[in-house]
Parts: C-alpha cells; structure tokens; sequence
C-alpha cells in the first residue's frame, strides 16, 4: 500500500510541475505550429480558407551570418597583422571592421569546433579528443550530446536557411557508413545542407566527399582543388538561398581543411613565395615579432619567447636540405594566401547581391595554433601519426627517386607537412603550437568580425580575453534569442560561453569573460582575470617519441605561472614568486576539470597509446563483401595493419587482358591494393610512401571463374613487423613477397575500403593515371577474415608494470 501511494505522490507532483510551469516559445525548440486562419464547417461553401502563417522570432534586420575559419594557421601568419602571408581578404574585412588579438581555440580542431558551434567548453559536450581516438569518458566520448544542441540548429529553427562547407570533424568515425546514423552528421546538427568531408583532413586534389549524408565521387581533373569547389558551391547556395527564400537571412559556415596538412597546392601559388624563407625560421620569426609592434598588433613590451630546448635550430640544418626544407614552407605560404582568396569569392558574393552592409562576417584566423605534426619536415605526414621513425635524407631520396624532385612537392602523390620550425615561427611571440593548450601558441588566433551597418571600423584592436565557446552567445545577443532551455524535447546545458556584443563599439572596455580552463592531452591550464597557470604536457607535438607517456604522472607535472595583463606573450614564469596566486589558480582548474568532464587527465592517451584494441573500430573479425560496395571508412574495414594477419579470399570472373582494383584500402600516402593489370594479379602495401611492397603473379591468370587468396601473414604482433604476403589463384601460389615494415595505426584520416574501385586518391603510383580503376571483371564476392585470435596490442596499459 506504501509503495501505491508513493507512486500517486509522484504522478501528482508530475502533474503540478507541468501544469504550473509554463515555457515561452523561446524556451522551446522547435516553436509550435501556428494555429490556422482557416475555419471548416460542414461543406466548402461553409468553409473559410486563409493559410496559417507561421509568426517570425528574429528581428526585423536580423544579418545575414558568415563564418570562416582556417584549419592550422599561426596567429603570425597573416600580412594583416604583420606575417609573411598575403590575406587580401583578411585584409579587407579587418579594414571595414574590427580586430582581436586575444581571442583563444582549444588547441585541436574536433574540439574547437564543438565549443564553437555549441558555445559549450569542449569537454562538457565529449570533444577532448578528435573523434577517431575516442574513448568512453564522458569529456572523451567523440559525441556531442542532444543537451547541448549547435546554434545552427537554433538559428534554423529562428527561421535562417544555414549550410555548412568544409571540414566536419564532429561525427562518429562508427556512424560514417550508409547505414548511419546521420543524427550528429551536419545536417542532423543544424544544417540545411551540407558539402564538404567528415575527417580531419583529405587530399584537395581527389577528396572523400560528402553532400548532405551521401557519398559522393570526385571529379579526377587536373585542375580541380577542394577549397575552389567549397567556394562555388557556397555562391550557388547562397544564391539559391536568395532566389526561393528572399525574405529569410542565411548562415554559411565555411571551415576548409586547407591548411591542415597534406599541404595541397598548385605550383604557381607556392611560387609567389620563392625565396623569401631562405633565411630560416628563426629570422622570419623575429621579423615578425618586430612587424607585429611596428602595426600595433601588439603590446610594444611583449617578449619574443625563444625556440623551445627540444626544438631544432635552421643553423643545424644540413645546407643540402635547406631546399627542400624551405620549400615546404613556400607552398604552405602559397596555401594560406590561396584560402584566403576563396574566402574573398564568397564575400564578393554577397557584395553582388547588396547583402554585404548587413551581414556578420566572423573570421575566425584558426581553429588552433600552427601544427608541428611535421616534425622535421616530410613528404608522408602521417609517419608521426604512426610513431614511424624516419629520416630526411629518406624523404629527399624517395622525392628524387619515385616522384622527380621538388616539383611533385605540394601535387596530389605526396601528402606533404613542413618543419615544426616554420609552425614555430608561426607562433610569434608566443611558446607553443598545436596541441599545446597550456600556452598562447596552442591556443591564440588573430579574430576578425565585419558588419558594416551595426560595427563601424575605428582602427583600435581588441584586446579583451575572448575563447571560440563565446561566439553563440554573442549571436545569441546580437538576434535577441534566449538560449532555449528545451530543444526537441532534450533539457538544455547552459552555455560556457559569454557574449562579445560589447566590445563592437567599447575597444577598451573590460573583458566580460573572467575564467576559461584549457586542456588537450594533458597540456592544460587555467585562466583567472589576467593570470594564467599552465602545465606543458608529458609530449611535445613536434616529438614522435612516445615512451616517456608510460612514465607520466600528471599528478607531479610543474605548474607555472603568469600575469597576462603585464606579460602579453606568457614568457615570464611568475610561480615561484606569487605562490598563493598559483595555489589559487590550481583549485580553480580542479574545480573547472571537475565540472566539464576534463578527467582522467591524460584520458585523450588512452586508445590511442595505452590501448589500441579500443579506438572505434569495426568489432568484427570476418567480413564479406560484394561488387558495389565502397566508401567504407577505414576504422569499420578489416585491417592491413602491423601483427594484424589476413586472409582475403576472392570469388570473381576474370576476363581476357583484365583490369582494375579488385579491393583497396587507404589512399596515395599509404595503404594496401589488391588489383588486376593486362591479366596480372598483382598487390601493393604502402607502407607510409617511403616503402612500396609490391607482388605480381608470375604471368597472366586464368580467365572465367576464379578463386583468389590474398594472404598476409606477420612475422610477429610487434608495431612495424615485417609480413609474407601470398597470392594464390585457384589454390597455386602464384606470387609472393615480403612486407619489410608495416604502418601500425592508420593508413589514412580519410580515406575509405573499396571494392572493384579504389576512390579518392589510389593507393598504387601504377595505376595514378587511371584512377579510379574500376574492376573490368566481375566480383561475386570476397570473403576476408583475421587469421590470428588476437589483435596485436603495441604498448602497456597505464596499469600494468
């Protein structure tokens, strides 16, 4: 009977919070229908018929919205601010608007992204890592939360037509199949539409593309590259947007991968630079400092920070590699300027429509610092991805060897990265780079906002403490929406962000935003009205060494300490002076950690270097496959990895002369093809670019219906073992040959598992030219299964000894 009346009790206090409560429609998303002007009666004639027209929740100048936002830029980047880099559209809206110099990413791309469009900290919404390396905790779970719903899909549900371009890298690596889900793709967060690649990076030249949720192929010209497309097809939305839908504003967010590595760019926009980084990093970094207080961009008492200790100096770069060395960072430098022009076709655009006085244009210079991902310098990026030693006496040989010399640098075969020295001088004048959010140089971007009617430019920079979790509120603000606390019937997280409304027409007014913790892999800190207090992580990004993570204890990392407000450049480690304030500060991040979900510190290591077997993955050990079927991501495809023992069994029709891929995994910087030419059974393993494996039958096979066996057999479950790879053709070896060093993580971020075709770029330089290589045959199907019980597991736990 107790328990009855418990459950009455419950119902009726249900009853009263739902009845006494009482929601505006601005509380809830989405907004009721509106009631019909139409009144039925029996018959037509009795009837009154008038459509329902649905009340308008913006106001009635409400802007058109642009975002633009570079992938791995430096904050001393820009001609605009004092960089070496030409940005004749940066230039343009700085002038007609106004400026930030400290305005702050996350230091990573997936999370500063989640914080941007949620206006939520990184952590709270699952992005304290980049989704392939997720893990399940709560700040690292690589899915954003139905609580914490994007302003896109609340300007959508406001009335604007919004699209997103680009780079998306805020969806599960396990839902980027044709099955789906599609709920966390762009247009299951906000977007109307969508055109562009969910990864962190792709080739510009033979992308993995999407529009909306499906799978599309790209174009295989010459002349084609990704960011030019992003471009047009923002114009034609934008113009069809204005056509069919003139009274309702847009929302355009435009995020290319450019200039994330591979850096991918035609030889005449590499050329503009010939010549001008000759002097090394160093130089070019210190001119940049003196530039930067030439302009006023900043403080006349900032310290240049040296180069860290760990960091290589140009004057020990051996003079025969100063070329190629130097040229990487001329087709980097042609590659921001050449962003920066694409950026400048949309704004012409909406120039041409007579939009351009009222629209918010949000220039976003990066969505972290400069990456150092390059290490020294290399034509395959993904080697430090790989923990893949190497040397550049390797890269320069395989250049001038396979590729024909420094001309194939910045083409689709190479995917190419610079020195972590050119990011370095990037950072000016700051310590650290991507991934470093302890320090300025992880975190720091130049900010640009334009909007002629309503911001009127004055010449003085914004110096107020600003973070990319700001920028909702601040459309928030200026469309008068109260951030909804219900959105499809899901309770609303309240934002982190803070409005900068205020600084539009107050340059010198008081930063509104007082505290703002920072964490990716294990670099973090915590910021408190002027003072910082920062730990460098247990690696630095520019290193590929990774033994020192199985020593760290993040509980003995050294705080340091600074006064921002004195020291803009964070180069004066006050710790040992002010220890109260730094005391201070470490509660706070513990406080800030706890709240957003920051621990396990180190939580963002764990599938990636203490357990492999747990990144998102496919659980499967066998699969089978059929003619058609493609686009498959390589995390849901068997793997052709380090100890990772295959069996591939093909049942096909095979014709006279026969020809093309029968099944491939990976792209042009590395990956495995299994494929017919002129009646040869062939396969190659790519091994990261710099070794190509390859095996050929012995001549032709036998036409009509075959069995082929592919067997890739490893001589241990070490990381880079050596393998024995076999072809059989109706049960006769036919070809075999060894694998000298295998790649142990990935093959590619974005590239896919194919059959009868290889898209995107091809695995095999043999058959560059006529990619995509489609199968002439026939596949019934093919069977692949792992031959081992186990899957090789490279380093220990942080638990085990």
């Amino acid at each position: 009977m107790k328990t009855h009346t418990t459950i009455i009790m419950a119902i009726l206090a249900i009853f009263v919070l739902c009845t006494t409560t009482q929601l505006s429609a601005h509380e809830v998303l989405p907004f009721p229908e509106p009631p019909s002007a139409s009144k039925a009666g029996k018959t037509l004639k009795d009837s009154k018929h008038q459509w329902r027209k649905a009340e308008s929740h913006l106001p009635e100048d409400a802007p058109n919205i642009v975002i633009f936002m570079t992938d791995d830029a430096g904050f001393s980047n820009p001609s605009t601010f004092g960089g070496p880099v030409n940005m004749p559209t940066m230039d343009r809206l700085a002038k007609s608007g106004i400026s930030y110099n400290a305005f702050h990413t996350t230091a990573m791309c997936s999370p500063t992204r989640a914080a941007l469009l949620t206006g939520r900290n990184h952590h709270r919404v699952g992005a304290g890592q980049i989704a392939e390396l997720a893990s399940d905790w709560d700040g690292y779970v690589g899915k954003i939360p139905k609580s914490t719903a994007t302003f896109a899909q609340v300007l959508s549900y406001y009335g604007y037509n919004t699209a997103a371009f680009g780079k998306w890298h805020n969806t599960p690596v396990t839902d980027l199949t044709t099955l789906g889900p599609f709920d966390r793709y762009p247009t299951g967060l906000g977007f109307d539409y969508f055109y562009g690649f969910i990864a962190g990076e792709t080739s510009q030249y033979e992308p993995v593309l999407f529009e909306n949720t499906n799978p599309i192929e790209e174009p295989h010209d010459p002349k084609y590259h990704l960011t030019e497309d992003m471009a047009e097809k923002a114009i034609e939305w934008m113009r069809t947007s204005k056509t069919l839908n003139p009274d309702k504003p847009f929302f355009v967010y435009f995020t290319p991968g450019a200039v994330h590595g591979p850096f991918h760019i035609f030889k005449e926009w590499a050329d503009k630079y010939e010549g001008k980084f000759d002097e090394g990093w160093e130089v070019l970094r210190t001119m940049t400092f003196e530039k930067q207080k030439e302009l006023g961009w900043i403080p006349q008492d900032a310290v240049l920070n040296p180069l860290a200790e760990t960091q290589q100096k140009w004057e020990d770069i051996p003079k025969s590699q100063r070329e190629f060395q130097t040229r990487l960072m001329e087709i980097y430098a042609g590659f921001l300027e050449h962003t920066d022009v694409q950026y400048g076709k949309v704004v012409d655009e909406i120039e041409r429509q007579g939009l351009l006085d009222n629209t918010l244009i949000i220039y976003i210079n990066s969505d972290n610092g400069p990456s150092s991902e390059g290490m020294n310098g290399t034509i395959s990026e993904l080697l430090a991805q790989n923990g893949m030693p190497s040397t550049i006496e390797q890269h320069i040989d395989v250049l001038n060897k396979d590729y024909g010399g420094m001309d194939a640098l910045g083409g689709p075969t190479l995917d190419i990265m610079y020195h972590h020295g050119w990011a370095y001088a990037g950072a000016s004048p700051f310590q650290g780079t991507k991934l470093v959010a302890s320090y300025l140089g992880g975190t720091r971007t130049p900010l640009v906002i334009s909007w002629p009617k309503k911001i009127k430019h004055d010449g003085k920079v914004r110096s107020q403490f600003h973070h990319v979790n700001d920028i909702a509120a601040t459309i928030y603000e200026i469309l008068e929406i109260t951030p909804p606390k219900f959105v499809n019937g899901v309770e609303q997280q309240p934002l982190d962000g803070v409005s900068m409304a205020y600084t539009f027409n107050q340059p010198e007014a008081k930063s509104a935003k007082t505290t703002q913790y920072f964490e990716i892999m294990g670099h973090r800190g915590v910021y408190h009205e002027g003072w910082i207090a920062s730990i460098f992580g247990p690696k630095a990004p520019w290193i590929t060494d990774v033994t020192a993570l199985g020593k760290w204890e993040p509980e003995k990392d050294e705080w340091k300490l600074y006064n921002l407000n004195d020291d803009y450049s964070q180069s004066k480690n006050l710790a040992k002076e002010n220890p109260e304030k730094l005391a201070e500060l470490k509660v706070l991040f513990d406080k800030e950690a706890t709240e957003n979900h920051v621990y396990p510190i180190g939580g963002s290591y764990y599938t990636v270097v203490f357990s492999p077997s747990e990144l998102p993955s496919s659980p499967l050990t066998e699969w089978t496959f059929y003619e058609g079927q493609d686009r498959i991501p390589e995390a849901m495809a068997p793997k052709f990895l380090s100890g990772r023992s295959t069996l591939a069994v093909i049942d096909a029709e095979i014709e006279k002369n026969a020809e093309g891929v029968l099944f491939a995994v990976g792209g042009i910087s590395a990956g495995f093809t299994v494929y017919m030419d002129k009646g040869v059974l062939k396969a190659e393993y790519n091994a990261m670019t710099l070794n190509r494996f390859k095996i050929a039958s012995e001549s032709v096979i036998p036409t009509g219906k075959v069995k082929i066996e592919v067997e890739t057999k490893y001589d241990t479950k070490e990381r880079l073992a050596p393998a024995t790879f076999t072809l059989k053709v109706n049960g006769k070896q036919v070809g075999q040959g060894r694998i000298e060093r295998s790649v142990p993580a990935i093959f590619t971020a974005s590239e896919t598992f194919d059959v009868g075709v290889d898209l995107g770029s091809p695995v095999a330089l043999d058959y560059f030219d006529r990619a995509p290589f489609r199968f002439n045959g026939k596949i019934e199907k093919i069977n692949i299964r792992y031959t081992d019980a186990k899957e090789p597991n490279f380093r220990k736990s942080p638990d085990d000894d």
